[in-house]
């Protein structure tokens, strides 16, 4: 199952402002230093992708009961906000724990919840201790469930966007994104997508970042143990905090199940891994899906790479057309590909990181291209590093048991044909001699 949503009545990141959030903790830790339940308000933005951005705290003065236990709340100024702000909503509210060893809501808390979902599509509680805060929604069964939120200096999103503004449109925040591999390859692609207005990301990769991956990283030292898709999740929000990512660490050789689940969820495939026997089940999936894939690869230490993109509903070649791999068989674990290279260049070898960066900018260009609508007339790239670029218009071969079934089946009958026309001619002969 892909991790990271969290229903359909709950959002997919709550975000906010430092310098909002510190008056709230200042503000609960005055009362809560007379040993009182305090509580807020949280209003705000639902943006398309399901972010909630809350624009105000509101916070009570004296005005409202207070206890060791519990506090009451002021609708009516809640109200009065809102008529102020029609584009605002009310997400819900937060509240301190004052003794509580654990920040989880309690049976009170879930059943005000649950009643609030009868008034609302969504509901949102914060619950502090003294030092910590989560946030909660309920999940399809009516049970607690954390939500994700991110905590950001004052950032303006027309401003964090304006200059690439001009530049895209509209359809690249509608698009999902899986990047499938975060590597050094993926680094390239990470780069040019992280601002480029993408505001729906999966993350996938099976490792963690460690000593000898850093000169050709994104992570830095900091982040050696880290899983590689929480440094790609940091990555992107950094950057574009109004995004949400989702993460899978997972071996998507190994659990086909959940890789088709992933295509299924996107809109398009970034194929970053430069696993082929990886590359070859996306293929398989994407095709059958309709779901158009950029892929990607390096070899010979970097000293040339490889961008390809593949769309069913373009009818061009795919992946599998381009590389030959029609044949290949795994035996105990050994991937045996066929891509018109040697085997000894199929192997993952170093190179330096900036050779690398760029067939993972191609990568992400030809993808913003795809979500644009915008169809390059080549389908394939070969890059080497001294700066020549090879480019090609690939169509689909026929007989390609993944992307033309139906010529397989032609080229089978016409085999069965042919050796009845030899046998019956052989026959003829024998009959003759």
């Amino acid at each position: 199952m892909i991790k990271g949503g969290s229903g359909k009545l709950n959002p997919e990141k709550i975000l906010f402002t430092d310098t909002d959030f510190n008056k709230v903790i200042d503000h609960l830790g005055k009362y809560a230093k007379q040993g009182l339940e305090d509580n807020y308000a949280m209003l705000g933005k639902i943006h398309d992708n399901k972010v909630f951005e809350v624009k105000k705290f509101v916070t009570y003065g004296d005005d409202v009961e207070r206890t060791e236990v519990s506090c009451s709340t002021n609708p009516k100024t809640i109200k009065n906000i809102l008529m102020k702000h029609p584009d605002w909503h009310y997400f819900g509210d937060g509240h301190t724990h004052i003794g509580y060893g654990e920040v989880y809501p309690s049976q009170i808390d879930v059943n005000q919840l649950r009643e609030a979902r009868k008034e609302r599509h969504w509901t949102v509680m914060a619950v502090h201790s003294l030092n910590e805060v989560k946030f909660f929604g309920l999940d399809k069964n009516c049970m607690p469930i954390e939500l994700e939120y991110q905590v950001v200096p004052e950032v303006n999103q027309e401003n964090l966007l304006a200059r690439t503004k001009e530049l895209t449109n509209e359809n690249i925040k509608k698009f999902k994104v899986s990047v499938l591999g975060f590597g050094t390859l993926g680094c390239g692609v990470m780069e040019s997508l992280a601002c480029s207005g993408v505001n729906k990301f999966l993350v996938a990769d099976m490792d963690q970042l460690s000593d000898v991956n850093v000169s050709r990283h994104l992570g830095n030292i900091y982040d050696i143990g880290t899983d590689k898709v929480q440094i790609a999740k940091k990555y992107i929000e950094s950057h574009n905090p109004f995004a949400y990512v989702k993460t899978v660490k997972d071996d998507l050789i190994k659990n086909r199940e959940l890789l088709r689940e992933i295509i299924n969820w996107s809109d398009i495939v970034i194929s970053s891994s430069g696993n082929p026997a990886l590359q070859y089940q996306i293929n398989i999936h994407a095709l059958e899906m309709k779901k158009p894939v950029v892929y990607g690869g390096v070899f010979e230490k970097a000293e040339s790479s490889y961008v390809f993109f593949s769309d069913p509903n373009v009818g061009r070649a795919c992946f599998e057309d381009i590389f030959g791999i029609a044949s290949a068989a795994i035996d105990n674990g050994t991937v045996k590909r066929k891509y018109g290279l040697d085997d000894d260049e199929l192997k993952s070898e170093p190179g330096l990181f900036s050779n690398i960066l760029v067939p993972g900018a191609m990568m992400g260009t030809v993808a913003i291209d795809l979500m644009m609508g915008n169809i390059p007339e080549f389908n394939l790239v070969r890059y080497y590093k001294n700066l020549r670029v090879e480019r090609f218009s690939v169509d689909k071969k026929t007989g390609c048991p993944t992307c033309d079934p139906d010529g397989v089946e032609v080229k089978r009958q016409n085999m069965v044909d042919n050796v009845k026309q030899f046998f019956t001619k052989f026959r003829r002969i024998s009959k003759i001699v």
